[in-house]
């Protein structure tokens, strides 16, 4: 869903007709994913503009249809779903009304919300996983299995099982909505809380271990009622095991890289500390809903090895001290960024750490994270690091590379030239040989660093003369591969670091 223009996609149709009368493009699709109890995996968006058009008509070469859509009059209502493949165990969910079900995301529906609910709290419990085994031992949860799995009524516990599952819901929805790839992401959980990082962590953690707390408390009267309904208290037992809980609690390191990558979606206008939610991610861009700290202007992050621009605010590492010290406060800034290199971990300052972060991991992270189909893009000159900088896929224009080339890589050539005359001019009134070897060592890097720069130009300049348009429909494989290719001759020229795998041809 991250990939497309935000504007484009409707959360929340209630029919057919409701979709096709918004004229959207994008509705939420219910794919199954990993393992998850009570809510979440809502990763992925369809394309059903016009009464799924596209969809209904898409053929082969030869005319002959391709797709078939199935029970449509049920699309967009609340449902109770579990995944096709259930190699980790049976694992249900509630979701909410407004997407469009799939095969590896099963649905199973009632004009009845509160039978749902009870029915969630039946297949949750030890009696859908092990009647399921019984019904098919197989890996593959069909609907024709789920369908065999007998549901006792009982009007008694009804009442109490359908109040403590949506307490259930609750939980895991504030969980999955605490993650910034979700499509109900507020803002950072460690924002707000404390003047510095390892008391908000602390601070946050209390808050975690009284939810799963909540939760596994929940489920366990759950557990234990549907047991004994069951008259299979005996061979089961009630009790819920921490990978059945889905609210997590992470580790220093996840919550550091969390901080660190909603830092960057701040700094370039995703998010904005004024209002919570998701502020850009395509559409007209309004500069009023940022004041307490203002995006990069130009849409360019950049990511040096060394300090080449103290205090410039497109430098990366600066920027990220700015959104510290302005979400924590002056007087805690060192101490939280100590925190955070001694974390991220390595040699040097506070801040040489955190760019070598930058430098080295930021992008993996941000690629693993939104599962290789990247928001912010790292622009990249190759192996000897000459030229990163990040820009915001929702924020790219056709005038964005010409204005990286010009404003910021000549800039950065002309930063490396600076240095190399300084380091010379140093070297010749210098008598200590340790200083000698080590700025003779640093020349040749940024030698090899300027080689590399200006064969990246090159590349960086024939591409610009495109002015290659972008379509956010297109999704992130398509358009990554597009940008780095001559619209006229199909040549590919890599400006962008690897990682997101070319389309298919």
């Amino acid at each position: 869903w991250w990939e497309v223009n935000i504007n484009k996609i409707k959360f929340d149709a209630s029919s057919l007709e409701d979709a096709n009368n918004s004229k959207q493009k994008w509705f939420p699709y219910n794919k199954g994913g990993s393992f998850r109890r009570w809510y979440g995996n809502y990763d992925y968006v369809v394309n059903w503009e016009n009464d799924g058009k596209e969809i209904r008509n898409f053929t082969d070469g030869n005319g002959k249809l391709r797709s078939v859509t199935r029970n449509p009059n049920y699309y967009f209502k609340d449902a109770l779903t579990w995944p096709l493949v259930t190699s980790g165990g049976l694992s249900a969910r509630y979701r909410e009304g407004g997407s469009i079900h799939d095969v590896s995301g099963m649905s199973a529906f009632s004009v009845n919300s509160d039978y749902i609910y009870y029915c969630l709290g039946i297949i949750n419990s030890p009696i859908g996983n092990g009647i399921l085994k019984i019904l098919n031992p197989t890996i593959n949860s069909q609907v024709g299995d789920f369908q065999k799995i007998p549901i006792i009524f009982d009007e008694n516990i009804e009442g109490d099982i359908v109040d403590k599952v949506k307490r259930c819901i609750d939980l895991a929805k504030e969980d999955w909505n605490s993650r910034e790839t979700a499509w109900g992401f507020r803002k950072q959980p460690l924002i707000s809380k404390e003047n510095s990082i390892p008391e908000s962590i602390n601070v946050v953690n209390k808050e975690i271990n009284i939810k799963r707390e909540s939760l596994s408390s929940y489920h366990e009267d759950i557990n234990k009622k549907i047991l004994s309904l069951y008259n299979l208290s005996k061979e089961y037992t009630y009790s819920v095991e921490n990978k059945e809980i889905p609210v997590i609690i992470d580790t220093v390191d996840e919550y550091i890289i969390k901080f660190m990558s909603y830092a960057i979606g701040i700094i370039m206008g995703r998010y904005s500390l004024d209002e919570e939610g998701l502020i850009y991610a395509g559409g007209e861009w309004d500069s009023s809903r940022y004041k307490k700290f203002q995006p990069d202007k130009d849409n360019v992050l950049l990511i040096t090895d060394d300090e080449y621009f103290k205090d410039g605010e497109f430098d990366i590492v600066n920027r990220f001290i700015d959104f510290v010290e302005v979400t924590f406060g002056k007087e805690t800034l060192e101490e939280n960024l100590q925190f955070i290199a001694d974390t991220l971990g390595g040699r040097g300052t506070s801040r040489e750490i955190i760019r070598r972060y930058f430098v080295k991991d930021f992008y993996k992270d941000h690629l693993k994270t939104y599962s290789n189909r990247p928001i912010y893009w790292q622009l990249d000159s190759g192996k000897q690091n000459g030229f990163k900088a990040l820009m915001y896929l929702h924020r790219y224009t056709p005038d964005q590379l010409g204005k990286v080339r010009t404003e910021y890589l000549h800039e950065l050539q002309k930063a490396y030239d600076n240095r190399v005359e300084l380091r010379q001019q140093q070297i010749s009134t210098s008598e200590n040989q340790k200083e000698i070897n080590a700025m003779k060592k640093e020349i040749e890097k940024i030698q090899k660093q300027l080689k590399e720069v200006r064969e990246y130009d090159e590349k960086l300049g024939h591409l610009a003369l495109n002015r290659i348009e972008l379509d956010l429909d297109d999704g992130v494989i398509i358009n990554y591969d597009k940008l780095q290719r001559d619209p006229d001759t199909g040549e590919k020229y890599q400006i962008l670091a690897k990682g997101v795998k070319e389309p298919k041809k």
